[in-house]
């Protein structure tokens, strides 16, 4: 983030290609630095990070599921009692609203409280760019799958 701000581009490009190398669903939170950078005036370095983070996204996925390892124990595991799919889990998230929110109050709301706050409450002094943990906030908070949006550490025996 410094990096892309302070225009040091060779390091933003370096630590982003890292950063992509280790997890498919990182890039998904390079795609919202991208569109912050966008707000914050960056507007070209911004549509290049977000367009190529995406596309990364799209071709780890793709070469995941051409290599065999399907995408579909994930969706089902993700979508719990919501459906088989990640698709059908966002289409009974629309359908059930206050559900969806009275779940992600108990299961992660203590959570990112107890982040916020064990951190001082720093993040607040730069709001816009709490934007940056959306993504993957929304992805744990939304996820059926307890041990994905739980700070609890569980054994192999509970999985």
């Amino acid at each position: 983030m410094l990096a892309a701000l302070q225009g040091r581009h060779f390091l933003l490009v370096a630590t982003t290609v890292l950063a992509l190398s280790l997890k498919e669903d990182i890039a998904i939170t390079y795609v919202m630095l991208g569109l912050l950078l966008m707000i914050h005036g960056r507007r070209r370095l911004g549509v290049i990070l977000a367009l190529g983070s995406a596309a990364w996204y799209v071709a780890a996925i793709s070469a995941m599921n051409a290599l065999g390892s399907s995408n579909e124990a994930f969706a089902r595991r993700f979508a719990g009692e919501r459906g088989n799919s990640v698709g059908e889990a966002f289409l009974w998230m629309l359908e059930h609203p206050l559900q969806l929110l009275g779940d992600v109050a108990v299961d992660s709301l203590g959570d990112v409280l107890l982040l916020l706050l064990s951190t001082g409450s720093l993040a607040l002094l730069a709001p816009s760019w709490l934007l940056l943990s959306l993504p993957t906030a929304l992805h744990n908070a939304l996820s059926a799958y307890g041990v994905q949006h739980d700070l609890v550490l569980t054994t192999t025996s509970e999985l």
